[in-house]
């Protein structure tokens, strides 16, 4: 169906291209003539992340359909903000209830195509349990990877694996990453593994497994990139998050000169980030998670996110804003009621809103 927004006209197509939905959006840039009205199409692809739907929703449990959310939004954060590295790089989460299987990226989809339903199911062991909606394999290097780390570490259950500019950088660095700015100091240990090619040997397992340690939530793959781990997908994000931006500042800091770089007598303290001072306790990365999901969420990508924030999600504030989005992040929550509102611009007369509310064409499917 069409649907008129604040300058936008959007349809969205069911086509199955191999592996996702897509919905179209269409700015207003130059003329052509519609149901009466002016638009131009241009058009810029929405993949749904949260795309189990029908027969696909009731294959999995809702536990493996919430981390498959989870993880397919971990990609699509990494996309936006640069750290991708093409078909390459990637991240993985354990499925729920399960000590030796896992879900992971598709090998030959870039990070803005990954989906729920895309997620490849494999165990330890490397065998392909569920392929996902697509025909590709998986990379065999991220495979031993991250079989290695959920092998030796019960306590993890999700593992991000990135080679961002400054990420790989710092890896080249004999200092490797200094405790020299706020983000360096809340990751904590650091671990390092030394570079010995692409990671495909078994025998390489139980080095990375050494290396990384009983602890450590950060491990740097030296000439290499970076590995965040943690025993959710929002804590695992939010170390990967500040081991990012710590590398970034330390790559920038390094131009002055390392006799120049003022070292911290101070260990972080991080015992603040559990307590958000309204009553309620949250994990670590778990009120950031929710940040990021609302933007995706306004973005139109519906990351099926269940929010504890829901007093917020619900605000006029956010629920009756005019927004280029066609459905605002309450409508991708199971706990979400919905909302209706009109399709007016602000800019429209009085006889257009009329003449609009009239017309068949105006609203929405």
């Amino acid at each position: 169906g069409w649907t008129r927004k604040t300058g936008l006209l959007c349809t969205t197509s069911r086509e199955r291209l191999g592996f996702s939905e897509y919905a179209f959006w269409f700015p207003m840039d130059f003329s052509v003539t519609f149901a009466g009205q002016t638009f131009v199409p241009r058009i810029l692809s929405v993949i749904p992340i949260a795309d189990l739907c029908g027969a696909a929703e009731t294959k999995y449990s809702k536990e493996e359909t919430t981390v498959r959310n989870k993880l397919a939004s971990v990609y699509r954060l990494i996309d936006s903000r640069g750290w991708s590295d093409g078909i390459y790089g990637h991240s993985s989460v354990r499925v729920p209830h399960t000590s030796n299987e896992f879900l992971i990226n598709p090998f030959g989809l870039l990070c803005h195509e990954i989906t729920a339903s895309s997620l490849v199911k494999v165990n330890i062991a490397g065998d392909i349990i569920d392929p996902g909606s697509t025909s590709f394999g998986i990379n065999k290097s991220g495979y031993t990877l991250h079989s290695a780390i959920y092998s030796s570490r019960p306590d993890i259950n999700c593992v991000l694996h990135v080679h961002t500019t400054a990420g790989a950088a710092v890896s080249c660095m004999k200092c490797g990453l200094l405790p020299i700015t706020q983000d360096a100091l809340m990751i904590g240990e650091v671990t390092y593994h030394p570079f010995r090619g692409i990671l495909r040997a078994e025998e390489e397992k139980p080095e990375l497994s050494r290396d990384l340690g009983p602890k450590s939530k950060v491990m740097i793959l030296n000439n290499h990139g970076l590995v965040a781990i943690g025993g959710t997908v929002d804590e695992a994000f939010y170390f990967l998050n500040n081991t990012v931006k710590a590398c970034e500042f330390q790559v920038s800091a390094l131009a002055a000169g390392l006799e120049n770089i003022i070292m911290p007598d101070m260990e972080c303290d991080v015992s603040w980030m559990n307590d958000s001072g309204h009553g309620i306790t949250w994990a670590i990365g778990e009120l950031e998670w929710e940040g990021e999901m609302r933007k995706l969420d306004m973005q139109g990508y519906r990351t099926g996110q269940i929010y504890r924030t829901s007093s917020l999600i619900h605000s006029p504030s956010i629920a009756n804003k005019q927004s280029d989005v066609d459905f605002p992040p309450v409508t991708t929550s199971p706990k979400s009621t919905s909302h209706s509102h009109e399709n007016v611009s602000t800019t429209d007369s009085d006889e257009e809103v009329k003449d609009r509310k009239a017309s068949p064409t105006a609203t929405r499917d």
